[in-house]
């Protein structure tokens, strides 16, 4: 049976393990570009997008940064499973990874992982031949479908041309994607519409999801959600790396009220945080004070800027 529950998961966990990564080195759609939203799923429920060119163009994660990505990308095991099989090196040929997934029924869940960089899809084969016996390697039509297997399940990837490479949950959704994606914009529903069009294409790393009943019943047993929970529609997340780290989070519900609740239950969060006082580093604390929690009208935005010396702070000890 298709896992998309628990890679859907996954990828928001990713994407919060980045905030983590990155802020926590401190301790230690207008998509991305106009043509993302042809290679979207219909109807997508998340979106993730890293933006791999970006960040290692920065000033920031020059040096460390190289392996701060190999880590990032390793710690989602199909598109680890995908380029290592590939022989692709992320830091060299990959310039973005944009995923999506939807459906919360397992019956109809779909999920589909876009891979753009510079590729040779006949070498790639040939290595994948060599050194990976356990991917089958079929035909349709002119395109080499290649059957990944990755925890309990395959998946099964394409190269549409020598910059894009295409992974998914089945052949058919793989061959429907080389025929038809990145031709015309995936319908989306208003929420996600809306979620992606605060995006402004700079950033290094975004993150949407649509908050679907199904989840709002898992958050609801969070001690004190109450009506912010129930009213919760999207939450979104960016990243953006420079010579510092800016993080944004958006949760967008569908009045004033409800987003006026989720501050009061953030900021009491970030009073906790705070409370740490002696147990944490300073530099930890000073962070957290920098965290900028704010209502306006049926959302709640949270950003924080973590700068190069608290980073450095931070890696030394604080």
């Amino acid at each position: 049976m298709l896992q998309t529950r628990r890679f859907s998961a996954g990828l928001l966990g990713l994407a919060l393990w980045t905030m983590a990564a990155l802020a926590d080195t401190t301790p230690a759609a207008k998509p991305a570009t106009n043509d993302d939203a042809k290679w979207l799923l219909s109807n997508a429920e998340v979106v993730v997008k890293f933006n791999i060119k970006q960040m290692l163009g920065s000033e920031l994660m020059k040096g460390q940064g190289v392996d701060m990505i190999k880590d990032l990308i390793n710690s989602e095991e199909q598109v680890k499973t995908l380029l290592n099989a590939a022989g692709l090196d992320v830091t060299k040929d990959v310039d973005s990874i944009l995923a999506s997934v939807s459906g919360s029924n397992p019956a109809d869940a779909k999920m589909r992982v876009v891979i753009k960089g510079r590729f040779d899809p006949a070498k790639v084969q040939s290595v994948i031949e060599k050194n990976h016996r356990e991917i089958k390697i079929s035909k349709e039509g002119a395109t080499n479908l290649f059957e990944i297997p990755v925890s309990d399940q395959n998946l099964f990837a394409a190269f549409v041309d020598k910059n894009t490479l295409v992974l998914t949950e089945s052949k058919d959704s793989t061959v429907d994607a080389i025929k038809s994606a990145g031709k015309r914009d995936a319908t989306m529903n208003k929420q996600m519409q809306t979620a992606l069009s605060r995006f402004s294409g700079k950033e290094s790393m975004t993150m949407v999801m649509v908050i679907t009943d199904e989840i709002k019943q898992g958050l609801a047993a969070i001690p004190g959600a109450g009506e912010s929970i129930a009213k919760l529609q999207t939450v979104t997340a960016s990243i953006t790396v420079t010579n510092e780290v800016d993080v944004s989070m958006r949760g967008n519900t569908s009045d004033a009220k409800a987003a006026a609740q989720l501050k009061q239950r953030l900021e009491s969060l970030k009073a906790l945080g705070q409370a740490a006082g002696d147990e944490v580093p300073k530099v930890v604390v000073d962070i957290i004070e920098a965290i900028k929690i704010v209502s306006d009208n049926d959302s709640v935005k949270v950003d924080l800027k973590v700068t190069k010396e608290q980073i450095e702070k931070a890696t030394k000890g604080g």
